[in-house]
């Protein structure tokens, strides 16, 4: 459930990735999969930045780090930290994000993609989060 959720989240489709996320964390909670449950929040959070729910999104991705600590995961621990504060993203995903921009880049144009951008850049955090998920 948590591949699913986290594909459909790629994909943009909010409702279904809460959908499959929702069932996942009921599902890891029955079973008493710490991880799973600390996955799907984390999964959730991010559900949560793109909804614009910025006091939800803090409290999942400020809960599911301490549950990744708890079991000696500390890949999630690292993960779920990176992405509650904004820390850079690992190589892969930096590889992804840069063939998004190009994309963004190429549709814009250089000129218009820079300022935009450059806007963009120029919000706080918290504006910043609540922009992209009224975009999404």
């Amino acid at each position: 459930m948590n591949g699913l959720g986290d594909v459909a989240l790629n994909q943009g489709d909010q409702v279904a990735a809460r959908e499959y996320q929702n069932r996942s964390l009921s599902i890891q909670r029955d079973l008493g999969d710490k991880s799973g449950i600390a996955f799907s929040l984390r999964l959730l959070g991010r559900i949560a930045v793109r909804e614009g729910d910025i006091a939800g999104a803090r409290g999942l991705l400020s809960e599911s780090p301490e549950i990744f600590k708890e079991v000696g995961d500390t890949g999630g621990v690292a993960a779920a930290h990176r992405e509650a504060i904004n820390v850079p993203l690992s190589r892969p995903d930096l590889e992804q994000l840069e063939r998004s921009l190009a994309v963004a880049r190429a549709a814009l144009g250089e000129g218009a993609a820079e300022k935009v951008f450059s806007a963009g850049r120029a919000l706080g955090l918290d504006r910043a989060m609540v922009e992209a998920a009224s975009a999404a």
